[in-house]
């Protein structure tokens, strides 16, 4: 029985049993959330979806885009999904085919979850919240005219504004839905209640509003509007639905790339500007040609700028702007059309270089040309967001994780890891994302990257050496593009960097153009011994030469039978770390020479450091785990990994009146 039906039974058994009313409605909700996410796994664990199109032919409909193929969920990944539907303490379920056809219902509907937050500047304006007739008579429409001229006003969600400009320019070009059609109904609902579609924490899930929106004191705007048609609907509700998620209007924003992974599925690519070398020749061509196939939707941001730098350049500090189209001009110029969401912000075109095509080419007010060039200086991210039905072949895994901080940030022991496969006979090309889901507004600033190592299917251990590495981001995803040669095999690790220590749940996406295989990887041995320690005040002996070595935390290590072994040690210390076996008859040593050593770790090394895989007779060892500096006190963890079973125990500390036999 799959773990949401299973738990959905549980629910509902216990709701019958609970006499508190307050109980049973807790449970009634409980019950609400697993049976959706029950009818989602039925479905999912039906047959794959279909495989989308190659690029050469550019994606006919989008409606089902990121629908990503062979849905086997196992147990843990149903817990996974399962926990993720509440986010800020609201239950977000998966979405179901059902809920086009149920978004209406009896009387007008008010949402039970309250209305949205708003900020302090936004709370100054504030005069109530009212519906569309309340606001504007009859005269709205829910879909129409008017969605390529969105402004943002008194919001802080520019990135959300800029990722539906963008998505609505690609509609315009495309004669295609991609964006307007995640609400449901796909007219004004007499009842107000409206289901709105969205992809976030591993799936598309259902986020009920309702129609109310808050209306200032004057005449500025609380939710989006459209320029030249106030009473469009749409938009202001799906970004009512989308801040719904994030914690309310308060959201401070995040990038445009991601919001366009919510609301579109298409996969968020991250450029920094300023600090990756851009070839830009390389990187115009790249865009050019799939933008013409219209295959990739285009943002870009702004970093920390000064007042003065702001007067000059025309630009807002720390703000997302939409990228409408892209040219080359008669004379060889890149250029392209950017539009500023806010309609209280102005922009400047001082260059002469501006000056020379500027009169020449249509821009709607808030949209200006800028070449290519210039946009690569002037703004420091250019956001990507790649359709998906690019890739035939695509995978996900969904998994729990929990962000310790206790121990060195190198190390990777403990990260999530898959062994991606590839049985072809020729090269493939594979995206790899990793998405952390979201959990509360406010949560911790957490660091995540992709590693990429030639380790054919077994667990990494260390940072290095690596194939292909992403940068740590503290946004919600991260993109690493490889080629994966024929018969081949990649272990891929999640990494994390200033975690806090809670459980947190993760997504991983593979794209491919042809089928290869994602799965967990192997220990690459069959037994694991750990134990962790600390060097305190009495036991922070230092390196071999160190005159106070022989304090040093000692192990015994019992090798029963010959087997193949590896050890590894690692510090909350940013001193260097050691770890060494020793022909000691498992029982403390005063000093250490070189012929004594069975197996160590190498070179003293900041963090952590892992030993070469030895062969080991049977006999009893010692373990001495050392800092180089000596009066250094931190934490360690110790990993003797084995193909037979082996025993590891703390031997007495000096400190401890230990009297052993080699002293």
């Amino acid at each position: 029985m799959p773990l949401a039906v299973e738990a959905t039974t549980l629910y509902l058994r216990a709701t019958k049993a609970s006499r508190l009313k307050s109980e049973q409605q807790r449970l009634r909700q409980q019950f609400a959330v697993a049976a959706d996410f029950a009818e989602e796994v039925k479905s999912m664990l039906g047959s794959p979806t279909a495989a989308p199109k190659s690029h050469s032919s550019t994606a006919s409909s989008v409606k089902d885009s990121g629908i990503l193929s062979e849905l086997r969920f196992s147990t843990k990944e149903q817990a996974v999904l399962l926990r993720s539907s509440k986010v800020n303490g609201i239950a977000f379920p998966p979405w179901s085919s059902a809920d086009t056809d149920h978004a209406e219902c009896d009387g007008l509907f008010t949402d039970p979850a309250g209305f949205l937050s708003l900020s302090s500047s936004q709370t100054q304006l504030f005069s109530a919240w009212k519906r569309p007739a309340e606001i504007w008579g009859s005269e709205f429409t829910l879909l129409g005219n008017g969605g390529s001229e969105l402004i943002q006003d008194v919001l802080s969600d520019c990135s959300v504004i800029a990722s539906l400009c963008s998505a609505i320019a690609w509609e315009e070009r495309s004669k295609k839905s991609l964006v307007s059609n995640i609400i449901y109904p796909q007219s004004v609902s007499t009842s107000g209640r409206y289901v709105v579609k969205l992809f976030f924490n591993g799936l598309f899930r259902k986020v009920v509003i309702d129609d109310y929106l808050p209306v200032s004191s004057s005449a500025r705007h609380i939710h989006v509007i459209s320029r030249s048609n106030e009473g469009l609907l749409w938009p202001a509700l799906v970004e009512k639905a989308y801040l719904k998620v994030m914690g309310g209007y308060d959201f401070p924003g995040s990038n445009a790339g991601s919001d366009l992974f919510a609301l579109t599925t298409w996969i968020p690519e991250h450029i920094l500007l300023h600090n990756d070398y851009v070839d830009m020749p390389a990187l115009w061509q790249r865009i050019m040609v799939s933008w013409s196939y219209r295959d990739l939707l285009l943002t870009v941001g702004t970093g920390k700028l000064s007042k003065e730098e702001e007067l000059s350049f025309g630009l807002v500090s720390e703000h997302d702007y939409s990228i409408l189209d892209l040219r080359v001009l008669d004379d060889g110029k890149r250029v392209v059309l950017i539009k500023n969401p806010w309609s209280y912000s102005h922009w400047s075109t001082i260059q002469g270089s501006f000056r020379d095509f500027q009169d020449k080419l249509p821009a709607s007010p808030g949209c200006f040309w800028m070449e290519f060039s210039t946009t690569c200086i002037r703004f420091s991210s250019l956001y990507l967001n790649w359709n998906p039905e690019l890739f035939k072949y695509r995978k996900q895994v969904h998994f729990e994780w929990n962000l310790r901080n206790g121990m060195a940030d190198k190390s990777l022991y403990l990260c999530p890891q898959y062994a991606l496969e590839n049985p072809n006979s020729s090269a493939t090309n594979v995206w790899v994302l990793l998405s952390r889901h979201i959990r509360m507004k406010n949560d911790a600033k957490t660091y995540i990257a992709v590693y990429t190592f030639n380790n054919p299917g077994t667990r990494v251990w260390m940072r290095k050496p690596t194939i292909i590495k992403t940068k740590f981001v503290d946004s919600q995803q991260t993109l690493v593009r490889l080629d994966l040669p024929p018969k081949t095999s990649y272990t891929i690790v999640a990494a994390t960097q200033n975690g806090v220590s809670e459980t947190n749940y993760f997504s991983l996406f593979t794209y491919c153009t042809l089928p290869i295989n994602l799965l967990s990887v192997s220990d690459g041995f069959s037994h694991i011994d750990a134990v962790n320690g600390q060097w305190t005040e009495l036991s922070a002996g230092g390196n071999v030469l160190s005159a106070t070595f022989v304090c040093n935390p000692q192990f015994k290590l019992v090798v029963p039978k010959k087997t193949t072994l590896q050890l590894f040690v690692e510090t909350s210390t940013a001193t260097p770390v050691h770890a060494q076996i020793v022909w000691g008859g498992g029982r403390r040593v005063q000093s250490v020479r070189r012929r004594d050593i069975a197996l160590d770790t190498g070179d003293y090394s900041i963090g952590c450091a892992l030993s070469k895989q030895a062969e080991m007779m049977t006999a009893e060892y010692t373990v001495v785990v050392s800092l180089y500096e000596a009066g250094i006190m931190g934490d360690f963890g110790l990993r003797v990994m084995a193909n037979e079973g082996c025993a590891l125990s703390r031997l007495p500390d000096l400190s401890s009146g230990y009297n052993g036999d080699n002293f």
